[in-house]
């Protein structure tokens, strides 16, 4: 047999050994991804590594869409142990969103509820009746607004005129920042954060149905050093939530999933995902606009609930026009059970 004739099938060998090179090199990435458990307060090469692996498991869903892609080429062209390979590699990297949708239950029982709602506008979004709108049709009790503008802060409270009397704006710059409004009195309010991005508490009702809410909007992590300011200043949420007296509710535009080593990192702080309390769905929230919005997605906007409180209710709104769409919950303090006549 000339050597001519046996280049193709020589060829063909080195492809699948690369394949099955790239496949086990996956393989280990995504477990070391699922395994990673991050101080956040990470610094020099492993602030690297923890980024590199923080994205990956933030978008498994779409790792898992690739791999399952693969599996089918790899069907395609006969190597069916690596196809096969490739479809547990998806397997497992939707088992994180599968769990998430066990765990959803019926709504659980509350005292004096209190609808939050937390809604990233989009800065350069000129849709401003069609925001008003969705926020008058989902009428929440409080009101977060994320890349509030100058010109949103205005049109906003000229559209949603007396319906929110106590009302407070953070500004990062000139021209960029957030908004808190409230029907309820705010007891207290402070500004907290660090690196130029500064975050919300505040202390809202009174008596037994007060309490405190950390609005917050870390940086996008596209870069080690966004990262390392996102996850310093998510530390620092933590530490001071372990130091509130009254429960403690977490919400905004986290920048991390729901698959993302900060949930874990929360629950084990005693904090739940108001979404997968009882919400329907994995409620993505990003992205509702552009070409990422082809992509699986993620929810990146969260409703974190502390010990003390329970949840009744948890979905998203419409994005009318921005890249997010809004998280809500119905939230309070937990009910106590009734007790039988023989107690």
């Amino acid at each position: 047999m000339s050597t001519d004739s046996l280049a193709p099938d020589v060829r063909r060998m080195r492809r699948t050994r690369l394949s099955a090179v790239m496949i086990v090199l996956a393989w280990i990435a995504v477990l070391a991804a699922l395994l990673y458990r991050p101080t956040f307060r990470e610094e020099g090469p492993m602030l690297i590594l923890g980024w590199a692996l923080f994205m990956l498991r933030t978008f498994l869903s779409v790792a898992g869409v690739g791999a399952l892609a693969i599996a089918v080429a790899m069907l395609a062209t006969r190597r069916r142990r690596l196809a096969v390979a490739c479809a547990l590699l998806a397997g497992v990297c939707a088992a994180p969103a599968v769990s998430i949708l066990r765990t959803q239950g019926e709504a659980e029982p509350i005292e004096q509820p209190l609808r939050v709602m937390s809604f990233n506008v989009l800065a350069i979004n000129r849709n401003h009746d069609a925001v008003a709108r969705e926020i008058v049709r989902q009428d929440p009790d409080v009101l977060l607004i994320l890349e509030c503008t100058p010109r949103w802060e205005s049109e906003l409270c000229e559209r949603l005129g007396d319906s929110y009397p106590h009302r407070q704006t953070i500004w990062w710059n000139d021209r960029f920042g957030m908004m808190l409004l409230s029907r309820r009195r705010f007891d207290s309010t402070r500004v907290l954060g660090r690196f130029g991005r500064p975050c919300v508490r505040a202390e809202i009702g009174s008596g037994n149905g007060a309490i405190v809410l950390y609005g917050v909007h870390y940086p996008h992590p596209v870069t080690p050093k966004r990262v390392h300011a996102a996850w310093q200043m998510f530390a620092d949420t933590l530490e001071l939530a372990a130091d509130e007296t009254l429960p403690v509710v977490i919400m905004g535009d986290c920048n991390f999933g729901s698959t993302s080593p900060q949930t874990p990192a929360l629950a084990r702080a005693g904090f739940r995902d108001a979404q997968a309390i009882c919400g329907q769905g994995l409620g993505m929230t990003w992205s509702a606009r552009g070409p990422f919005s082809l992509l699986p997605g993620a929810r990146i906007d969260h409703i974190f609930i502390g010990q003390g409180l329970a949840c009744s209710g948890a979905w998203t709104g419409r994005a009318s026009g921005s890249d997010h769409r809004p998280v809500i919950a119905d939230i309070g303090r937990t009910r106590a059970p009734l007790r039988s006549a023989g107690d």
